[in-house]
């Protein structure tokens, strides 16, 4: 049986649709390559991802001509080492292609795998392409935001410092280690706590050991920092974990800022500020030991106090029991011999409210001796400014969280003056420049359809209509590639005496669920169409409800109305008795978590309105929830009754022909005892065979000795024929009478018999002359060759590319003419494009070593050795038919009139005749309109 006459089978079909189903949903073409066969095959996305129309054919240069410059080196190095390679293998490899109407660069990631025959021949290679551009592209992105991420933390004007949290610096910008005298590759490996002033570090160990106990989310300190030159300076430092993937602290994330001149000013001006009572901080006066004389109506109320209340009490007395060791051995020592600035922790002396405040206690000078008689502490509550830096904060990071996981752009349009501040990321969507922008520019890179819709939206903003709200979906192109990105943008206008003054609101991409939706839609009308071609029907269980959906063709199969609802139980009344168990088990075992997750029953059923009979293939698949429990089988069915009917009928045909040939054998046991005395007859009739043999060589060589003296006797008549016919036409030039169109078509006639007699003559000549065997160089063949047909290949514009050609034993005079007739050839068979302008010849001639296993089965040469030069000579002329194959090197053999190509048929005869007597053997491949290949076999 063969390859089309096989029983069509459905489940293949089925298989194959859903395999190209599931690449076209993944966006991956299909390609294969046939080297024996010359031919490429790809489906409609292959051509879209390389830039071609639907239906092209193309050529192997044409597509290269599609591949990004820089990539066709490696396209040529993988298909060299799959067309060489003798054994199966994959190769996988990137590109890039570029648009050739709009430029555009995509990449595309290639996997094939190359196929072997058991003659070790490559006669396959396919394999998928898909598009990853977009992979890149993202790739990119990232790159580009942390090397942006990078360049401002190192360029920052803040002091960026990241250590472990075992204190150790992992990494610093340059401004941190500008402030300490570092570069930023003396911080690596620092231990953090070195820099720290000895009065702060225990303070600061304290409040790092909370952050990563996690007791607290950060922590803001004002301390001291010791330079490498040994100098002071202060610091306001804002301490924050940076965690991993598992909430775990890895590391510290440090932001300084050096503060020494904003505390010298900060004194300065609380020494001018000292006689302010009412100030809404706490002020307090101090003698020179500490013991206060006068607190401020703030203060008192602050604590809960009196006038009286405070009056000689130390600075520890205002404040809970927890911090008086700190004030004894921190602040008091400070207090008695200068200035002393921090945090500390006061408490309301009635309710025990601790209070958090930031002091400054600094001497008061004597303006006329100078010397200090007293201090002033002014103390500030810091409990609202740090509920509001704490609200602040929250949401801030849950606006960032939520614009970074919504993928969000932020605007905001000024209704007055028409101009847009836009976040990067809304930026780069609408391709407007960095920094401020005009509408007008938005506009322009709306789609025009679009541009209406943000028309209404402004109108309706400026008019109050919807409360300013909007809620817009456009599109915005981009000039250069034509491409669209979808947009939604999302907003509020915000009123001054009820005239719009801004417009503000995010905008969100949302090219890939419109892009999706759209494949989506695409793909359910191929699904459709494929079942109602294949004459499948949909079906589908929810396993929670029990309920089934079936299609219009499974409804009419097993005659259900189009709206009735179908329980499991109730799909089981039109199947046969004997096959409903049989499909109960095979919906368990599907849905069983410990078993495959594949439906595949078949059986029978019986319409409940017609009555009629049929037998179903039903094919499903399992799909499970998170729990691994079964919640759906959906799949198809099919109508195989035909096909059942057809095997059935077939397995009786073979049956019947079982018990034919087991007659036929009998018949012939009695025929073979006939042909056992036919064989003694046939063996006395070879022997005269033989001898007939022996007269029909010497007859061969006779013929070949009369065609040599015929053809060499002919030449002179005919020399003196064509004199005469010259000396003719030259007296009849100016006679336009058809006695002289009488002798131009003498001589032309003349002309070719000239010809056919000097190949005949070669031929004749090489049938009989002995091979002289010396060592011949093919690459000077080669040469000599193109020296002499230099005519034909300037008339033609030729091009001859030859590679490297081997040494090989040989007549020198016989070669030169082998490859003389096979070039030239080439040439005169030239080809005219489609639209009838000449195709100029491209030859190649190529040589390698090959193996007698590697020879082609067809062939036979006349020695029998281990290894042979192929030398094949490659044209991109008319081509032929390869069933003329054989017939192309027999005498007197055209396969075109002298009309189209002139010729004798003689010249590839010679070259066989000279090939045989080499001990080789020649032969052709092609196609028509695609050139031809002829492969010299030369022993080695």
């Amino acid at each position: 049986m063969n390859e089309e006459h096989k029983p069509f089978n459905q489940n293949v079909v089925i298989n194959n649709e859903q395999t190209r189903l599931s690449l076209e949903a993944a966006n991956i073409g299909t390609w294969s390559v046939e080297p024996l066969e010359g031919q490429i095959y790809w489906d409609e996305l292959c051509q879209k991802l390389l830039h071609f129309g639907a239906g092209e054919t193309v050529a192997y240069d044409q597509v290269l001509a599609h591949v990004h410059a820089d990539d066709v080196g490696l396209i040529h190095d993988t298909s060299r080492r799959a067309f060489d390679s003798r054994k199966e293998a994959s190769y996988n490899f990137t590109f890039r292609t570029v648009n050739p109407h709009s430029q555009e660069i995509c990449w595309l990631s290639c996997n094939g795998r190359g196929y072997v025959d058991d003659e070790q021949r490559l006669y396959r290679i396919s394999g998928i392409l898909r598009d990853v551009t977009r992979d890149r592209r993202v790739k990119q992105v990232r790159t580009e935001a942390q090397t942006r991420f990078e360049a401002a933390f190192d360029n920052a004007s803040l002091g960026f410092v990241i250590t472990g949290i075992d204190g150790v610096i992992v990494l610093g910008n340059k401004a941190f280690g500008r402030m300490l005298g570092y570069t930023p590759e003396e911080l690596v490996d620092m231990p953090y706590t070195g820099m720290i002033h000895p009065d702060d570090r225990a303070r600061n160990e304290a409040l790092i050991d909370e952050v990563v106990a996690g007791n607290v989310p950060f922590f803001d300190i004002t301390k001291q920092y010791v330079r490498r030159d040994g100098s002071e300076m202060w610091v306001r430092m804002n301490m924050t974990p940076l965690t991993d993937e598992q909430g775990n602290i890895r590391n510290l994330l440090g932001i300084a800022q050096d503060i020494t001149r904003d505390l010298e000013k900060r004194r300065e001006n609380n020494r001018l500020g000292q006689l302010v009572r009412n100030a809404p901080e706490m002020m307090v006066y101090m003698d020179l030991n500490g013991h206060v004389q006068f607190m401020n109506p703030y203060g008192l109320d602050l604590l809960g106090l009196t006038a009286e209340d405070v009056i000689g009490k130390t600075v520890d007395f205002f404040s809970p029991p927890e911090e008086h060791d700190r004030i004894r051995t921190d602040i008091l020592p400070n207090i008695r011999v200068g200035s002393w600035s921090g945090e500390l922790m006061k408490w309301h002396r009635l309710s025990g409210e601790r209070i958090p405040v930031t002091t400054n206690i600094y001497p008061i000078n004597d303006p006329i001796t100078g010397e200090p008689y007293g201090m002033v502490a002014i103390s500030r509550d810091l409990r609202q400014e740090r509920q509001v830096q704490r609200e602040i904060e929250a949401k801030n990071r849950a606006l960032e969280l939520a614009l970074e996981i919504g993928q969000l752009g932020t605007y905001q349009i000024d209704l007055q003056t028409n101009r847009i501040v836009a976040s990067e990321r809304a930026r780069t969507w609408w391709g407007l420049p960095d920094g401020s922008s005009s509408l007008d520019e938005l506009l322009g890179k709306v789609l025009p359809a679009d541009q209406s819709k943000w028309s209404a939206v402004l109108t309706q903003a400026r008019l109050k209509k919807l409360d300013g709200h909007h809620d817009l979906t456009y599109r915005i192109i981009n000039r250069q590639t034509g491409e669209y990105r979808y947009l939604r943008s999302l907003g509020q206008a915000v009123y001054d005496n009820d005239e719009a003054v801004t417009l503000s609101g995010t905008v969100q991409d949302i090219t890939p669920q419109i892009l999706t939706q759209l494949k989506i839609e695409k793909s359910e009308i191929r699904l459709s169409s494929a079942v109602d071609l294949a004459d499948l029907g949909m079906w589908q269980i929810d396993l929670a409800t029990g309920m089934l959906t079936f299609s219009d063709r499974i409804r009419v199969w097993y005659g259900f109305s189009s709206d009735e609802p179908i329980p499991l139980e109730r799909s089981y009344e039109p199947v046969d008795p004997a096959d409903v168990q049989l499909l109960k088990e095979a919906l368990d075992g599907a849905a069983s978590s410990d078993k495959k997750k594949e439906y595949d029953v078949e059986y029978r059923i019986k319409s409940l309105t017609t009555g009629r009979k049929r037998i179903i293939h039903a094919k499903g698949h399992v799909y499970y929830d998170a729990f691994m429990e079964a919640y759906r089988v959906s799949g198809t069915m099919q109508d195989v009754t035909e096909q059942r009917q057809t095997e059935l009928a077939l397995e009786m045909e073979v049956q019947e022909r079982i018990e034919q040939l087991a007659a036929t054998n009998e018949e012939m046991a009695a025929i073979n005892e006939e042909m056992m005395a036919t064989n003694e007859e046939l063996a006395a009739t070879n022997e005269e065979f033989l001898e007939t043999n022996r007269n029909l060589t010497r007859s061969n060589q006779n013929l070949e000795q009369f065609a040599y003296i015929a053809s060499h006797d002919l030449q002179e008549p005919l020399r003196k024929i064509q004199q005469f016919g010259d000396l003719l036409k030259t007296r009849y030039a100016n006679d336009s009478t058809e006695e002289y169109r009488y002798l131009e078509r003498m001589q032309l006639a003349a002309s070719r018999m000239s010809v056919l007699i000097k190949d005949l003559l070669a031929f004749s000549r090489i049938s009989t002359q002995q091979v002289t065997a010396t060592e011949i160089s093919l690459t000077q063949v080669i040469s000599v060759v193109q020296d002499n047909l230099t005519v034909s290949i300037e008339e033609s514009d030729a091009q001859i590319d030859a590679d490297n050609l081997p040494m090989v034993q040989g007549d020198v005079t016989q070669l030169e003419q082998l490859f003389q007739n096979l070039l030239s050839n080439a040439i005169k068979f030239s080809r005219v494009d489609l639209h009838g302008d000449p195709v100029i010849p491209h030859i190649r001639v190529t040589a390698r070593l090959v193996t007698l296993d590697e020879l082609p089965a067809s062939i036979k040469p006349g020695r029998q050795i281990k290894t042979y030069y192929r030398i094949d000579v490659v044209d991109n002329g008319v081509g032929f038919e390869e069933k003329y194959t054989n017939r192309i090197f027999q005498v007197f053999q055209r396969l075109h009139g002298n009309n189209e190509f002139a010729g004798t048929g003689i010249g590839l005869a010679i070259c066989q005749k000279v090939v045989t007597n080499h001990g080789g053997i020649i032969t052709a491949t092609s196609q028509p309109g695609q050139g031809a290949t002829f492969s010299v076999y030369l022993p080695k």
